[in-house]
């Protein structure tokens, strides 16, 4: 097939603007042939994206076992777009992603349709199609299968319908996930309630990381992780920290997985990731990166990868699957902490792009 840049054509015609009024026979004919043509586009259309799309990467061997934890969100709204088949976008590119890659993911955060009612109860709104890409049902792809083929870490991420009522008595939530978490096999549960209300004053932030704290104690009593999103968390101080958010962050006992490091150039993404290393104990800390923000440079890549694992950070938290392939070689780096490399990584690490 010859290289050629193909687009959506959808000709624009009224029959009204015939100068002569069309016969009953010759006004079907129009509409007809109208019809077939923009069909005819929308093919063209879809067959361009799939004659287009970058091949995918060869599968990589088994990961070789590793302490450092690596997390992703999926979203349950990858298949909503089912007439323009942008590669990338569905499911099926994500659960490929996972095949490709064995051992490497240690679990996944699940954006499929899960919420908390404002009594406790825990349900899934199956009207927003969420679960049913998840689960394979709207594009092939299921993800909950190669979880469990895998034996990768499933995490819901949960929808609080009422924040309020939830902060204010946690108890009946955390009942309702325990028991639902022993049925579905689940590890624990992520929630990203970010904004104003979780930020914008002090009062906000100190009810919402209460709330992550009761959520935590709860889940941890019964072997289950709890794991909430934050970001902008020096707002309620003027962006000025003080001694008190320090303390704050320094006796979290939920796990804060942070994305400041999502944004802008290296300089505020090493600046975000020096604020929390030296805040939040390691353990109670992942580094979320977006892989759906501009890519960075090889040094910008560098820069980096290089911090995390001068950091000693032992998780990464990437947003979203499928990971943009430019982040992979780095994120292996990161996760197997160079030991494939030459020498061990010894004056080979970071100069050689490919080794892990």
């Amino acid at each position: 097939m010859s290289q050629f840049t193909a687009v959506r054509f959808t000709p624009h015609v009224s029959l009204a603007s015939f100068a002569r009024p069309l016969s009953p026979l010759c006004a079907s004919l129009a509409s007809l042939l109208l019809a077939s043509l923009a069909s005819a586009s929308m093919i063209i259309f879809a067959l361009s994206a799939t004659a287009f799309a970058p091949p995918a990467p060869p599968p990589m061997p088994p990961f070789p076992p590793s302490d450092r934890r690596l997390m992703a969100w999926v979203a349950g709204g990858a298949c909503r777009n089912p007439h323009a088949p942008i590669p990338g976008l569905g499911m099926k590119q994500v659960v490929a992603q996972l095949q490709r890659n064995p051992g490497f993911y240690t679990g996944v955060y699940g954006f499929c349709g899960y919420h908390f009612a404002a009594n406790g109860t825990l349900y899934n709104n199956v009207s927003d199609g969420r679960l049913a890409c998840c689960n394979g049902t709207a594009d092939g792809g299921d993800l909950f299968a190669e979880v469990r083929r895998q034996n990768m870490e499933f995490h819901p991420v949960l929808r609080l319908d009422d924040p309020y009522a939830t902060a204010a008595n946690p108890q009946p939530f955390i009942d309702s996930f325990v028991a639902r978490a022993k049925v579905e096999g689940w590890t624990g549960f992520n929630m990203d309630w970010e904004g104003h209300n979780t930020t914008g004053t002090l009062d906000f932030f100190l009810r919402f990381m209460k709330l992550n704290n009761a959520f935590a104690d709860g889940l941890a009593a019964h072997g289950l992780q709890f794991t909430t999103d934050v970001q902008s968390v020096t707002q309620p101080w003027g962006y000025h920290p003080d001694a008190t958010l320090d303390a704050i962050l320094g006796g979290t006992r939920a796990k804060l997985v942070q994305m400041d490091t999502y944004y802008y150039g290296s300089g505020r993404v090493l600046d975000a990731l020096d604020f929390y290393v030296d805040r939040v104990p390691p353990e109670k800390l992942g580094i979320g990166m977006s892989s759906a923000e501009p890519t960075p440079t090889v040094d910008g890549f560098v820069a980096r990868f290089h911090a995390l694992r001068a950091a000693g950070v032992r998780e990464v938290d990437m947003f979203l699957l499928p990971v943009n392939e430019s982040w992979m070689p780095w994120l292996r780096k990161w996760k197997n902490d160079c030991r494939g490399c030459p020498n061990g990584g010894a004056l080979s690490c970071w100069a050689n792009a490919t080794c892990y």
